[in-house]
């Protein structure tokens, strides 16, 4: 079961994209969303660098 972190972490200067990234924190790893981040330069890029990082996480076999 996944844990809730306390807080609200600065992913993205978009702030849209920067709450949307806070919503994953119990899900995926603060690296990787710092990672995904970095490649996220507008909302356009969203869905797939975020599918990235959920066949990554079924693969890792990381399902909550």
């Amino acid at each position: 079961m996944p844990t809730f972190p306390i807080g609200y972490r600065s992913f993205h200067a978009h702030p849209s994209l920067n709450f949307e990234l806070n919503r994953w924190l119990a899900a995926l790893p603060e690296a990787e969303l710092v990672a995904a981040a970095a490649r996220i330069p507008s909302a356009r890029e969203w869905p797939g660098v975020m599918l990235e990082c959920a066949d990554r996480a079924e693969r890792e076999g990381r399902l909550y």
